[in-house]
């Protein structure tokens, strides 16, 4: 049990959430919310979903809920850490050591890797503390992923979080990128690189085997689609991600509140504060215009090692290598939305599947940037 989703007041895995859609609750609980009558219940074994707290998510500085916008193909996404919990162990090491946060996305039809994304990076780390977010006046992100118009109708993510004693040097080539990185994360390929929206750093070998050579206390992927059969549909919403033995009966009192962090049912100001760690991420809908760097500073981080060469240590600027990779970027959506069209000219219109289809291939003209490689709208 260590994937779980905030659903209401419950924390719901994904065994139990087939089991209502087999027995078809779920649907009907979705129906019933469609329909706005008030109405709408349904229960699972650690708590219980209705109207009114299935939809307020996010808290404004109002007080009043801001619900998740829906996410879609097509429609913005973005992934973001909400919530870190460091947990404990017996012996007490953590609290000396540093805490590494990173994670990754790709798209299911991939074969290589995806590069990491340094997320945080903290000196000294405390047995049994929250995170929201880094301080002020250290550097790191919340984001994990950003796009404009998502047209990967199936991903997964990765998070890690791991505990060790970084040498000063490492702290120092981090922050050097993250000085650079303009709100958007620090991608580390196996190269040993560290890539940042301006800046390439060639890590010293003995830096880049520090920066990752550890297990990681809490290692989770959840998966994003909207097509593979048995799989739930990607909504907007939080995931809590736990250590892997973490005890179902542990969690049975807890819920993830509308701040997005693990609390106790009956009071939600009353965190969980056990032994094991914790990160709660959201998918979101909106479109932060801030994030538009980080498609092409990744796709740069994960081509790296093809086509650039630098001497270990140094620094060189990415500018014109992100620049590159923008229209390599174009191009490649370009030749899906031609691919697209033609397939499009093969179905009937007034289906349910070319309007499936139409979505996807808006979704990749979205993702063309230069106007000049844009094909036609089609109705």
């Amino acid at each position: 049990m260590a994937l779980l989703y905030a659903i209401g007041d419950a924390l719901v895995d994904k065994e139990e959430i087939h089991a209502e859609v087999t027995s078809g609750k779920l649907q009907e609980f979705q129906k019933a919310l469609a329909s706005g009558r008030g109405s709408a219940n349904i229960k699972f074994l650690s708590g219980t979903a209705n109207e009114k707290n299935v939809l307020g998510s996010l808290i404004s500085a109002t007080g009043k809920p801001i619900d998740f916008e829906p996410i879609g193909i097509g429609k913005p996404l973005t992934v973001q850490i909400r919530h870190i919990y460091t947990g404990n162990v017996d012996d007490g090491l953590w609290s000396k050591n540093d805490m590494l946060v990173a994670s990754a996305m790709r798209s299911v039809s991939t074969f290589d890797a995806a590069p990491r994304a340094v997320n945080f990076l903290v000196h000294k780390t405390p047995s049994n503390r929250n995170f929201r977010t880094v301080n002020a006046t250290e550097k790191g992100t919340s984001l994990i992923y950003y796009t404009h118009s998502l047209a990967q109708v199936s991903s997964v993510i990765t998070v890690e979080v791991m505990f060790s004693a970084f040498d000063n040097d490492v702290f120092d080539a981090v922050s050097q990128a993250f000085s650079a990185a303009a709100g958007i994360p620090v991608f580390a390929p196996a190269s040993g690189y560290l890539v940042a929206t301006g800046l390439v750093t060639k890590l010293l070998g003995s830096i880049g085997k520090k920066l990752f050579n550890g297990t990681p206390a809490l290692k989770q992927t959840e998966e994003i689609t909207f097509i593979t059969p048995g799989s739930l549909e990607a909504i907007a919403r939080f995931v809590l991600l736990t250590s892997d033995g973490i005890p179902q009966e542990t969690l049975k009192d807890y819920k993830v509140n509308k701040q997005g962090a693990l609390a106790r049912v009956n009071d939600e100001n009353q965190l969980y504060d056990g032994e094991y760690p914790y990160v709660v991420i959201s998918l979101d809908g909106r479109q932060v215009d801030e994030y538009k760097s980080f498609t092409s500073t990744a796709a740069s981080a994960a081509l790296l090692d093809k086509f650039y060469n630098i001497t270990e240590g140094g620094s060189q600027p990415l500018t014109m290598v992100v620049d590159a990779f923008k229209l390599y970027n174009d191009m490649k959506f370009r030749d899906q939305a031609i691919n697209q069209a033609d397939k499009l000219k093969e179905i009937d219109k007034a289906t349910d599947d070319y309007k499936s289809q139409l979505s996807l291939y808006n979704a990749y003209v979205k993702n063309i940037g230069t106007k000049e490689l844009r094909p036609p709208d089609i109705s």
